[in-house]
């Protein structure tokens, strides 16, 4: 039997959020957050943090037609360990593109950047929660997928995803996913 003591998580998240429409084809959406996470452990000592985070996305929705929607996001992130030293600003930007196929599908293509600064040493256990699990510096991330019905009861979807990082060579992910609904 092994014991690593207790461990405990907390996370309070308060949003304010604004959207317009200005026009039938345009969405514009604003969403501030106040996040904070919390994790106590009795055995670990790097696993302790209290990390207060104000987040602040813009997004532009235009919606063309009936069948292809684009949009893009920038997000500023501002996080700090109240237990330590830990800060970090991310700065991500994302250009989303959806295209609905009658009867054939939809395409989905993210890029996503993101840029990670950060004032500590990131091979630990906060830096990964401090950092959402990217590294310092310039992250690039992007996604390819298509979902489709094949008959009635069954649904196929392809994904490709893509990373590349500062630290790490480029990272190439494929799903392939047979859906059957009874």
């Amino acid at each position: 039997l092994l014991y690593y003591g207790v461990e405990s998580t907390q996370s309070d998240c308060h949003q304010l959020s604004f959207r317009s429409s200005p026009v039938k084809i345009l969405i514009i959406k604003t969403i501030y957050s106040r996040i904070k996470n919390s994790n106590s452990s009795d055995c670990f000592e790097g696993h302790n943090f209290q990390i207060l985070s104000h987040k602040l996305k813009n997004c532009v929705i235009l919606n063309l037609e009936n069948n292809l929607s684009l949009s893009a996001d920038f997000t500023m992130t501002y996080k700090r360990n109240l237990w330590a030293a830990d800060k970090a600003n991310l700065y991500q930007a994302i250009l989303s593109a959806d295209y609905r196929m009658k009867e054939r599908g939809t395409l989905s293509v993210n890029l996503q950047y993101i840029k990670v600064l950060y004032n500590q040493n990131t091979n630990n256990s906060i830096s990964y929660e401090m950092l959402e699990g990217l590294t310092a510096g310039n992250n690039f991330l992007w996604d390819v997928g298509y979902q489709t019905k094949l008959f009635e009861y069954l649904q196929l979807s392809l994904q490709y995803e893509g990373r590349l990082t500062n630290e790490n060579r480029l990272i190439h992910t494929g799903y392939l996913q047979l859906k059957a609904m009874f």
